[in-house]
């Protein structure tokens, strides 16, 4: 197999089952932690427009590396271990847990090339801050992406929708003629969440390094500017919060549906 393949379903979805137990097992990750991690890694990206399926994967890959690094690495790969990314936004082995890096509490959904970059030094210095800014702005980047297609993926369903649902009043309703529209936000609907999440996760790590930079310049590091890291965790957080609205979208889109069809999409996540 190699580093970008799945396995297809059914085989797929007992390695996320199996994937889940472990990290479960693991005393890693609550039963909030990573459940879309696992939905994800058993949806296809067939019949989605372009849009959808390049959101779908970018959250599917980020999803991959977590679970993976979990489970094979337990508690003792989940304790701030990183993949190097080589250049991919959201190589990081995603998983932190308790004072890891910082983070305080667990935060199973951190991955990215911010979680990379602050694994490659220690001490809070210039070079280290200059690399956090760096890796922020890719990071900040590729969710600006994930949030335009994750639009336009929305907006297509909703145009849709809209055509079934006048379709549906002249009596020009065959049964399960929406199936494909509820699949499709279902499916970005679990990308939208871990992605949400992983903002969540990501700024909550950020506030701490900010922190640390503030101490280090307070005692005699002038070189340090953690307002520039403060701007980049401001660009996170609007990413964030425009991906909590796509999801709010996204649920109205679902409630337009005939309840005999409409998927059932869970309330959008909040910090």
């Amino acid at each position: 197999m190699t580093e970008t393949e799945w396995p297809a379903a059914p085989v797929r979805s007992a390695l996320a089952v199996v994937s889940l137990a472990a990290l479960l097992l693991a005393g890693c990750a609550g039963p909030q932690d990573f459940p879309y991690d696992v939905k994800l890694l058993d949806t296809s990206t067939a019949g989605l427009s372009p849009q959808a399926a390049a959101l779908v994967e970018e959250a599917r890959r980020h999803a991959k590396i977590r679970v993976s690094d979990a489970a094979i690495g337990g508690v003792a790969g989940m304790m701030a271990s990183v993949i190097p990314s080589q250049g991919k936004s959201g190589g990081a082995g995603g998983a932190l847990t308790g004072a890891a890096g910082g983070a305080g509490a667990v935060i199973g959904y951190a991955c990215g090339e911010y979680i990379d970059a602050r694994n490659t030094r220690l001490t809070m210095d210039k070079e280290k801050l200059d690399l956090l800014v760096t890796a922020a702005r890719h990071d900040a980047s590729a969710y600006r992406q994930d949030r335009i297609n994750a639009q336009a993926a929305i907006a297509e369903s909703r145009a849709a929708v809209a055509r079934l649902n006048q379709e549906y009043q002249q009596g020009l309703h065959p049964a399960g003629v929406y199936r494909q529209q509820a699949e499709t936000l279902t499916d970005v609907s679990y990308a939208l969440q871990a992605l949400i999440r992983e903002l969540q996760a990501n700024t909550a790590i950020m506030s701490q390094d900010i922190l640390e930079a503030e101490d280090n310049q307070a005692i005699g590091d002038t070189e340090l500017r953690p307002e520039l890291l403060l701007d980049q965790r401001l660009s996170l957080q609007n990413e964030h919060d425009e991906l909590v609205s796509s999801h709010e979208v996204l649920r109205a889109v679902a409630f337009a549906i005939p309840r005999d069809e409409r998927p059932l999409i869970d309330a959008t996540p909040h910090e």
